[in-house]
Order: C-alpha cells, then sequence, then structure tokens
C-alpha cells in the first residue's frame, strides 16, 4: 500500500509540474503540421530539440540525436542529426543537420533539460508527504499497547476498530488489568512539514521562471530581499526566452516563416508577492512585505 501511495504521488506530482513547466511560454505561428506541444516538451525532458524540414512532410521540430553531434573549435554543435519515429525514422536520421538547413533550439544557455532538476525536488516533496501521512496517524494513535499473550487478537481488532475511528468498541475479553498503555509523545508536526513541504514546491517553481508569494509565509521580508527574489526569478525566465527567440529569429531567417514566442500571458509578470504593481500595500510602503498578518 505504502509503494503504491509513493508511485502515485510521483506520478502525479511529475504530471503537475510537467504540464506547469511547459506552459510558461507560448510560440505562436508555428507551422500546423507540428503539434503544439512541441518544442517545450523536448525542451522539458533533453534540453535541446532541431527545427527542420522534411522531403515530402513538411517541417518538424524533432530531439537531436546527441551522440551525433560534431562540434566547433569552441564546443558549440556545428553538425547534428533529429530523431524521429514511424515511416519517417529512417529518413530523419540520415539528413546531416547545420544552421544553414536547420535550427538548434535550446532550452538555456548549457543546453540542460528543466525535467532532471525537478524530479530531485519531486522525491524530496514525496518525503515529506510520506512523513506527513506518518505524523498524523501517530495522532491518531498515539499509544503503544501491552497485553497478555491470549488477548493479542482481541485487542489488536479492538485498536483496528480505534484505527477506523469507531466511537465505541465491545468486547468481553478486555479489561484495565490485562492491558497497559504507553503514550508514544510523538509531536504533532504537520504545520512544520506544509511549510518545508512549500520550501520545496518554492524552489521548483522558481526554477521554472514562477514567483510564488505564499511561501515564507510566517516571516516578514525587506522590499530590498523581495525585489532580489523576483529579480532572480525574472532573470531565469528571461534567460530560457531569450534562447526562445533567437531559435525564432533564424527559424524565420532559415525558412521565411513568422514564428515569434513569449511568456504565457496567464503569468501576471507585474505580480510581486501577491500585490499588482502599483498596489496599495501599507506593508511595502513601510519597508516590508507582510508574511501571514
Amino acid at each position: 500500500m505504502l509503494f503504491k501511495m509513493q508511485s502515485e504521488l510521483i506520478a502525479g506530482l511529475r504530471n503537475y509540474y510537467y504540464n506547469i513547466a511547459t506552459s510558461v511560454y507560448k510560440f505562436k505561428e508555428m507551422p500546423k503540421e507540428i503539434p503544439i506541444r512541441y518544442p517545450e516538451k523536448w525542451y522539458y525532458e533533453n534540453g535541446m530539440c532541431t527545427f527542420m524540414e522534411v522531403p515530402n512532410a513538411g517541417y518538424a521540430c524533432l530531439p537531436v540525436m546527441t551522440g551525433s553531434i560534431q562540434k566547433n573549435m569552441y564546443g558549440e554543435p556545428a553538425e547534428w542529426k533529429a530523431v524521429a519515429v514511424g515511416d519517417l525514422a529512417g529518413l530523419v536520421g540520415s539528413i546531416k543537420l547545420n544552421d544553414k538547413n536547420s535550427v538548434l533550439m535550446r532550452n538555456d544557455m548549457l543546453y540542460r533539460p528543466t525535467q532532471p532538476y525537478v524530479e530531485v525536488l519531486i522525491k524530496q516533496l514525496v518525503n515529506v508527504e510520506l512523513t506527513t501521512r506518518l505524523n498524523i496517524n501517530a495522532q491518531k494513535s498515539p499509544v503503544w499497547i501491552k497485553s497478555r499473550d491470549e488477548d493479542v487478537l482481541s485487542n489488536k481488532n479492538a485498536f483496528l476498530e480505534f484505527y477506523e475511528c469507531l466511537p465505541a468498541q465491545f468486547h468481553d475479553t478486555m479489561s484495565p488489568e490485562t492491558l497497559e498503555f504507553f503514550n508514544s509523545g510523538i509531536p504533532f508536526i504537520g504545520n512544520e512539514l506544509a511549510d518545508l513541504y512549500n520550501v520545496y514546491d518554492y524552489r521548483i517553481m522558481s526554477y521554472l521562471g514562477i514567483d510564488n508569494p505564499g511561501v515564507d509565509k510566517k516571516e516578514r521580508m525587506l522590499v530590498s530581499e523581495s525585489e532580489s527574489k523576483n529579480d532572480k526569478i525574472m532573470l531565469i525566465r528571461n534567460a530560457r526566452l531569450e534562447q526562445r527567440k533567437i531559435a525564432c529569429e533564424k527559424i524565420n531567417e532559415i525558412f521565411g516563416l513568422n514564428v515569434s514566442v513569449e511568456v504565457n500571458e496567464e503569468l501576471n509578470t507585474e505580480k510581486v508577492n501577491g500585490q499588482m504593481s502599483g498596489a496599495p500595500n501599507s506593508a511595502m510602503e513601510s519597508g516590508t512585505v507582510g508574511k501571514g498578518n
């Protein structure tokens, strides 16, 4: 049961953050033969992809065969090949690509995929979730029970009924003389665990270039600290955006298209710590941003 719960948590969180990560940027005027979820899928999983034209099949946005990359004197890719599946796999894999007949599209300056770092923090989130479950159950059954050997089964059944929150149990063999109770003394730390969960969630969202003002709610943050935090998030977001813009410029130059990219308009880039820029905020005006007031 525990393994199944852990697997479901990992799968759910992977899906959750994948959908967020691949929704930060929106490409416009991509050729209709390229599915809408690309190239962000390849950015997230591989860190790069290539835009090319496949004979008799039109434009394509495909992952790069990493072992095929030939580098120039600066260590930058000079030639590469794409990977495809289906009937066109052989044709696509045989085409030698370079910056004259295709565009190598980068997720960031280092061609790094987004997924590995997110996966590390997902494991931390799952650990927090499972620890929270254990801690809650410890509050639900905060005692150890010592009983006679002949009464162990009856007492186990009584405990299971208690565990299921039944208000009363009736057993003809149970009496105070046959039982000893020991308090486990495990404190409830659900609030601390919830804060820790938010910290890991915030780290993922920051890495994706998304501000999450709900973290550190018990503290007060100076305006300078708030601005510094948001500057870092904007730098991360804009660094990836810049690489996507460069790719669009090259695509348009080589193939005569009008592809563009922008930050998803549903991400309000004017929002700072839950307040719209210019909106009244007495805490900010006094030099601090209130958390959890």
